[in-house]
């Protein structure tokens, strides 16, 4: 028998698949302890396996309005990078250049990869995998500390 931990937000959508994985992992004899918000106490018991709820400061229910007071006056993102590495990513560049359309500045970087010819020709930039993501990152992060950006 294993012991499982299975976490997650207290979003419907995040919990909820999540339950069936809880419920299969207890049907084969596992222990299993489930992460999150106390809404869903009754559901994962449901699956036998055990709940543990967060603590009160990261436990919400999304089903209300959330306040967040401390976001008030921020107008929202002043520009977007998005990098991508397959095809499961042509639709968040779509998202991107939409966002561009709007006249969001954006940069769409292609990490180098197997799938890369299709969004090669959707990208600004083409870097060589995971490695070359992070030296753009450690360039830009460079540039703004130093005011250039």
């Amino acid at each position: 028998m294993s012991s499982i931990i299975i976490a997650t937000v207290p979003i419907h959508g995040h919990v909820t698949p999540l339950l069936a994985v809880a419920r299969y992992f207890v049907e084969r004899g596992d222990r299993v302890r489930f992460i999150t918000g106390s809404r869903f106490a009754e559901a994962v018991a449901a699956t036998g396996a055990e709940h543990l709820p967060l603590p009160p400061e990261a436990d919400f229910d999304d089903r209300e309005e959330l306040d967040f007071p401390e976001r008030e006056g921020l107008s929202g993102a002043k520009a977007i990078a998005f990098c991508g590495d397959d095809l499961g990513d042509v639709e968040a560049f779509k998202a991107v250049e939409d966002l561009r359309a709007q006249g969001l500045p954006g940069l769409l970087v292609c990490s180098g990869s197997e799938e890369e010819s299709a969004l090669a020709e959707m990208a600004d930039l083409v870097v060589h995998g995971p490695e070359g993501v992070l030296d753009l990152l450690r360039q830009m992060t460079a540039d703004i500390r130093a005011g250039r950006a």
